[in-house]
């Protein structure tokens, strides 16, 4: 990781300060995201540890994104222009959310099988399938 985006876009920012993750509920989010939600860490001391653990917690190993509590998005990449381009798409996920809770819904979450046929999600999951995050591609492996 060579970028990291320290976004302070502001409906992020409200779900993040409401400790609340961000359900991708649109392709291009929950690719962006890591084919998942947009996990809200837990909240910690600036510069501490703790906000460190949390962060690594809530990226994982796939995420390119994810949300300091009471902070906002942080976005992060190899390069600077994805890791932007990555914020943008959030905080886009973070508008959508809100206008769904605003009229009394739930934003529902993605999942691959929402997405792909069983068969695909299933190898996905099994990671006999790479997907690339940024055009939502499928590589099958061996």
């Amino acid at each position: 990781m060579n970028a990291i985006v320290d976004s302070h876009s502001e409906d992020s920012q409200v779900l993040a300060a409401q400790e609340r993750s961000i359900p991708t509920s649109t392709i291009s989010s929950y690719a962006r995201a890591g084919f998942g939600p947009i996990i809200c860490g837990e909240f910690g001391v600036v510069a501490t540890e703790q906000l460190e653990q949390s962060m690594v917690v809530g990226l994982g190993d796939t995420r390119k994104t994810a949300l300091m509590a009471r902070h906002g998005a942080v976005p992060v990449s190899e390069e600077p222009e994805d890791a932007l381009f990555t914020a943008i798409v959030i905080e886009k996920a973070a508008i959508r959310a809100m206008k769904i809770i605003s009229t009394g819904g739930v934003p529902e979450q993605l999942t691959l099988s929402d997405i792909f046929d069983e068969e695909t999600a299933r190898n996905i999951a099994e990671e006999r399938v790479i997907l690339h995050t940024q055009t939502v591609s499928v590589q099958r492996l061996g």
